[in-house]
């Protein structure tokens, strides 16, 4: 993308940052939900058809956004509409500059993706309607960037980065032993980086507010120098948020979690102004709302998909409740397996000591009538 430029032509843009029209302009006028209907109707039966077979909260999310009514309407930010169509601009196989704008941003230094490779091997399985985003390249000096874009950041984010991590790595692994042959060495083994963006956090991020930028570093306690190819970063777009509210957009970093992490027409109008080569990802996102062919296309590919791993994850969840119930009760059974051991083994031991009551009382009787015979003393039968 180009440098950062602190006007924009007004060819491009006339409104001020604070005008009201201004987000209108970036995203395009509102459209009346008859005019929004009458593009659906002239796009084709197919097209009609299938936004007729959408469920009535999702015709609903379609026409806002095909009317624009998100530019007045906060609480419905259309996030499905707007993860799908981001993958789409954002695809480095066609736009490989906007992702290396990204990432030269976040690492400090010019980056050149070499080539945009396909999510196989060892596929972790995952829930789209969690997964917004999955981009693995490789750079120019050969490393590997896998780049993602969680709804709602995953649980054990650690464990889940370490099985991609050594997915990619094995990857490459396999790959370059290949190529070289008896020349290879594990130095031409390249840094394998993990770049995980939530638009909503889990627990140990939130705790971690005010940082929203949390990149992982490894070190040796005695301070040995050894190199390590796993690299990790989590940006938690939801405290960023709240940092960036009524905040200039200061850096080109800024800029691009903006866009990331916020749909609200204000950050939006203020974003392009302070970053105007930003105006043409809008550009294309609102072309949308001219083509329903194509978004109603993606949006239902995205919605059934959601619906299935939908019904997984439900499975999943009894499965999870069945064996949770299961392991209570195993729990209870061998409580109360253990309390029966407990009562054996105390009346084991009550016996055993009435036993040995006994066999005292039998030794202190047969010791009396020795002491009465040596005595001359009749012995009493032991009956009597």
């Amino acid at each position: 993308m180009n440098e950062h430029n602190s006007h924009i032509p007004s060819a491009q843009l006339s409104a001020n940052p604070q005008d009201a029209n201004g987000a209108a302009q970036i995203l395009g006028a509102p459209l009346s939900p008859e005019e929004a209907m009458q593009l659906i109707r002239r796009s084709g039966r197919g097209t009609r058809k299938r936004f007729f077979a959408l469920s009535q909260e999702h015709r609903e999310l379609f026409l806002s956004f095909l009317q624009g009514t998100y530019l007045k309407n906060q609480e419905h930010k259309l996030e499905i509409l707007y993860d799908c169509i981001s993958q789409h601009i954002l695809d480095p196989r066609t736009h490989p500059d906007r992702l290396e704008s990204f990432l030269s941003a976040l690492l400090g230094q010019q980056v050149r993706i070499r080539k945009a490779l396909p999510r196989k091997g060892i596929r972790l399985s995952e829930k789209s309607s969690i997964l917004i985003m999955d981009f693995l390249v490789e750079l120019a000096d050969c490393s590997l960037i896998n780049v993602e874009v969680q709804r709602i950041g995953y649980d054990f984010s650690g464990e889940r980065s370490c099985c991609y991590l050594a997915d990619a790595l094995m990857r490459q692994y396999y790959k370059v032993r290949s190529e070289r042959g008896r020349d290879f060495s594990f130095q031409d083994m390249r840094p394998v980086h993990l770049i995980v963006l939530m638009k909503n956090s889990p627990k140990a991020f939130r705790d971690a507010a005010p940082a929203f930028l949390h990149q992982e570093q490894h070190i040796f306690t005695s301070g040995v120098n050894v190199k390590n190819l796993f690299h990790t970063t989590y940006i938690s777009l939801d405290t960023f948020r709240t940092l960036i509210h009524n905040k200039d957009i200061k850096t080109p970093l800024d800029a691009w979690l903006t866009f990331f992490g916020s749909n609200d027409p204000s950050d939006v109008t203020k974003l392009v102004y302070q970053y105007p080569e930003f105006l043409p990802l809008y550009r294309e996102i609102t072309e949308f709302r001219t083509n329903p062919k194509e978004l109603i296309n993606m949006y239902s590919d995205v919605l059934s998909l959601m619906d299935r791993n939908t019904a997984v994850l439900t499975l999943e969840n009894r499965l999870k409740e069945a064996n949770r119930r299961a392991q209570q009760e195993r729990i209870r059974n061998e409580q109360v397996i253990q309390k029966k051991i407990q009562e054996i083994a105390k009346t084991a031991a009550e016996r055993d000591r009435l036993q040995e009551n006994n066999r005292n009382l039998s030794a202190e009787n047969e010791r009396m009538r020795q002491l009465l015979r040596e005595l001359g003393q009749t012995v009493p039968d032991a009956a009597e």
